[in-house]
């Protein structure tokens, strides 16, 4: 899939392959500008239960101190966060260590509802 990813989240496609939870998303958000990461947290949101996504950027959803849970709780409520460690030289684009974010989408009823194709 190629294209801009803020046309393929908003998009009925996007909608329909999220239907399930059944998807992993691997977004490498390093480089994107915060807008578009702020864009994907706010759209993951509506993913259906199950739903796994791994980041390389820590602000799609901040979970790191005390303070962010009262920033955001509703990320709290609908996601599973994990960081994950790689080890020194276990990836190709860097030989150091680093840390990847793994959110799962919780059973949590987001107040907008999920994600849903339009017909």
């Amino acid at each position: 899939i190629t294209g801009r990813l803020e046309d393929f989240i908003d998009s009925d496609r996007f909608a329909a392959l999220s239907q399930g939870g059944k998807v992993a998303i691997w977004a490498t958000n390093m480089l994107m500008p915060y807008s578009v990461t702020h864009h994907m947290a706010e759209r993951f949101r509506c993913l259906p239960p199950g739903c796994r996504i791994m980041c390389m950027d820590p602000d799609c959803y901040p979970h790191q101190r005390s303070v962010h849970r009262s920033r955001d709780p509703q990320a709290f409520q609908l996601f599973d966060m994990l960081d994950i460690r790689w080890p020194v030289g276990a990836v190709e684009w860097c030989k150091e260590e680093g840390t990847v974010f793994r959110h799962i989408r919780t059973e949590a009823e987001h107040p907008l509802g999920s994600i849903v194709p339009s017909n």
